[in-house]
């Protein structure tokens, strides 16, 4: 006489409901992180404000140089003597084959230096100038 075991002899089950459920969280988690991370190139300044402010769309990112409130000249987050700018924004757009730079300083600085980061950048050879404003009236 066979006697059937009390358990019963099952075979094993891929629950694709859980599986589900972590996929759309892990895919959820990845969209809010990558929306929060800022790209900041450069130290962190109080730009002026504009009424044609536009966002820049292109595909290649520029150098970016900001001048602080004290008109010190950073070049990324390294702070540049401003002799030596030139020399700087010539050696790092022959090395990231780059044609522009961005300037982001502060409404406090003063318009000599601003000046001078554009008249450095055009010597070096870099064609593309803009200076970073924020949108306002």
């Amino acid at each position: 006489m066979n006697i059937p075991s009390p358990r019963a002899k099952r075979k094993a089950r891929i629950e694709i409901i859980p599986l589900i459920d972590i996929v759309f969280f892990l895919l959820a988690t990845f969209v809010m992180v990558s929306l929060s991370m800022v790209k900041n190139q450069s130290i962190t300044v109080s730009l002026p404000s504009g009424a044609s402010a536009q966002t820049d769309n292109r595909k290649e990112e520029p150098l970016v140089v900001a001048v602080s409130a004290g008109n010190e000249i950073f070049l990324g987050k390294t702070r540049v003597r401003p002799d030596r700018l030139k020399a700087e924004l010539s050696a790092r757009a022959k090395a990231e084959k780059l044609s522009g730079v961005l300037v982001r300083a502060d409404k406090s600085a003063s318009v000599e230096t601003l000046v001078k980061v554009l008249d450095a950048a055009k010597q070096s050879g870099l064609q593309k100038l803009g200076v970073a404003i924020e949108r306002g009236e």
